[in-house]
């Protein structure tokens, strides 16, 4: 038995499944990044190290222990090299003209041009 799908279901399957994905990757990375922003927030606000005020008006003051200034960007920068290594993929998976025409042909063609666009 042989089944031959038509184009618009390997677009669908090779092009849109894919560039999806990504961008449901790109949301599971920004809740990873708001996750780790309000844990170093928790971390300053309430786990810090206390600095002395003595010889200094006001109350002493919460500083960031050791290193997690340094995690923390590196963190962040790991979290936006993800999120535009995915764009990128995501945009060059949505650029093929041949699955995406700029001047569709038929409902199909016009269909896909219509997804295209709401992923871009």
């Amino acid at each position: 038995m042989t089944v031959h799908s038509s184009r618009f279901c390997a677009a669908l399957r090779e092009s849109v499944a894919p560039a999806l994905a990504g961008i449901i990757r790109n949301d599971q990375v920004i809740m990873l990044g708001r996750a780790a922003s309000l844990a170093m927030n928790n971390e300053m606000t309430f786990g810090g190290i206390l600095q002395s005020s003595f010889n200094q008006q006001g109350a002493a003051q919460v500083g960031p222990p050791a290193g997690s200034v340094t995690s923390f960007v590196q963190r962040e920068r790991q979290i936006a090299s993800s999120l535009e290594h995915n764009v990128e993929t995501v945009e060059t998976i949505l650029a093929d003209s041949h699955r995406f025409t700029e001047h569709p042909a038929n409902d199909e063609q016009s269909t896909l041009s219509s997804i295209k666009a709401q992923l871009m």
